[in-house]
Order: C-alpha cells, then sequence, then structure tokens
C-alpha cells in the first residue's frame, strides 16, 4: 500500500487534488471503523454483518462453510451453505486466521482497501467518461457519501 501511495505522489499525471482525497477518504473510514468497533452488532441496514462474522470464525476454525447454529434462511447447524458470499467470508476468515476473531482488524483491514480504491475509481471512471474535473468532483463526493463511510466499515459485501 505504501508503495501505491508513494507512486501516486511521484506520479506526474496524478493531481495532488485527488492525493488529498484519498488521504482524507482512508482517514474518515478509519475513524468510522473504530467508532463501530471490536463488536459486531444488528445496527440498522448492516445485520449481515454477524453472518459474515459467524462464517469468518467458523471457517478460520476449521468447520467450514457452515453455522454452529441453525441459521438464516434454512440452514441446519453444521451444514455446508450457499447463501452467503464465499470470497468475502474467505476474507474475513483469513484476517481471523491471522488475528483471531477481532472485527476491528477486519474493518481497518477492509477501509484502507476501500477508502483508496472508491475515489480512485470513480475518478478514473469520471475522467474517462467526461473530464479531469468532474473526475476530481466525483471523487470528492463519493469519499464524502456517508453511506459509503458507514458501509465501508461493516463486515458486509456492499463495500466492494
Amino acid at each position: 500500500m505504501k508503495k501505491l501511495i508513494i507512486w501516486l505522489a511521484d506520479n506526474k499525471n496524478t493531481p495532488k487534488i485527488l492525493i488529498i482525497i484519498i488521504s482524507f477518504s482512508i482517514l474518515i473510514r478509519i475513524g468510522s471503523a473504530i467508532l463501530l468497533g471490536n463488536q459486531i452488532s444488528d445496527l440498522p441496514g448492516v445485520s449481515d454483518q454477524i453472518s459474515y462474522h459467524n462464517l469468518g470464525i467458523r471457517i478460520a476454525n476449521g468447520y467450514g462453510f457452515t453455522f454452529d447454529r441453525p441459521w438464516w434462511p434454512a440452514t441446519p447447524a453444521g451444514e455446508p451453505t450457499a447463501h452467503w458470499s464465499y470470497f468475502y467470508s474467505i476474507f474475513v476468515a483469513a484476517i481471523y486466521w491471522v488475528f483471531g476473531p477481532q472485527p476491528l482488524m477486519v474493518r481497518l483491514i477492509q477501509v484502507l482497501i476501500v477508502g483508496f480504491l472508491h475515489p480512485v475509481l470513480v475518478y478514473q471512471i469520471g475522467k474517462h467518461a467526461f473530464s479531469e474535473k468532474i473526475g476530481l468532483l466525483a471523487a470528492a463526493i463519493s469519499s464524502l457519501y456517508i453511506y459509503f463511510i458507514y458501509y465501508s466499515a461493516t463486515l458486509m459485501t456492499e463495500p466492494f
């Protein structure tokens, strides 16, 4: 990540304002991750994070893609399920395997990725579809949009 930031900063084609937007995007999302903390709660609009947290723990502990008790929509305890994203569950499990079941670590790693990628991708789309100014404006808006900030720190697939 450090090399990528240095490359962006040294690249003559990267506007300095984009570096500021990306930095702000990452910092505000880190704040959101810290605010949500190391607990998994059934907050408005993000109840799926309970499932991804439980799947991450089960996969990291070697139980496979299963739940320890009957789970929505009709998954018996200990039976494999196909109702939840495999890639994201494995992402959570990998972090839990390294750091233990620490949702804050998932949140922090996720906000670093998303806080960087959202404004960069939105900037590129806006720049190529319209103009560099539109790309920068779109990147700034995406870095400030409250739902992107909120969801980027939840244990859900929506940020990606």
